[in-house]
């Protein structure tokens, strides 16, 4: 009898050590997967800021007539925090410096657009002389976030459609 448990027991081992093993790879896995899914997501991020970069500044010509002074993602100080914006539009109407600050999403949630236009407020209370404006880019929305940037002036730029502000307070510019 000792000598079948002693067998038993050395089957027992090295089963132990084969999951082990497997478990090790199967983490590892995990790990090369995360990785992957999280570079996927930084290069479709990177390349809906690229997109937004380049068409936002084209419509906001079109539509607001604004001369275009630079577009692109810029670190700005909100309080006493620098907080990344996805794209910044810099540029004048008639004249008048004007700041478009974007944020690109593939999908845009109500929960979003309520951050952002948070950091916005407290970008313009920090700033009360600029003339500051929010701008949601995006593949899709769902349509309560949709209902709440048009209620709060804000513009989007979306696979449906543009709707834009129009810049003085006249009724929105809507191709």
């Amino acid at each position: 009898i000792q000598g079948r448990t002693d067998q038993k027991m050395g089957e027992l081992a090295d089963a132990q050590k084969r999951t082990d093993e497997a478990q090790r790879r199967t983490e590892w896995a995990v790990k090369d997967l995360a990785k992957q899914v999280g570079g996927l997501s930084a290069a479709l991020g990177g390349s809906l800021e690229d997109f937004a970069c380049d068409l936002v500044p084209e419509l906001l010509e079109k539509y607001w007539a604004m001369v275009i002074e630079s577009a692109g993602p810029e670190d700005v100080t909100v309080g006493d925090e620098p907080r990344e914006f996805d794209v910044v539009v810099r540029g004048r109407i008639e004249g008048r410096p004007l700041a478009v600050v974007c944020e690109t999403k593939a999908k845009v949630s109500v929960k979003e657009v309520k951050r952002f236009l948070g950091l916005v407020g407290r970008l313009k209370e920090a700033r009360p002389t600029d003339d500051i404006r929010p701008l949601f880019f995006g593949y899709k929305a769902e349509r309560r976030a949709r209902e709440l940037i048009v209620a709060s002036g804000a513009a989007m730029v979306f696979t449906r459609g543009v709707m834009i502000p129009a810049p003085s307070g006249n009724p929105p510019v809507t191709p």
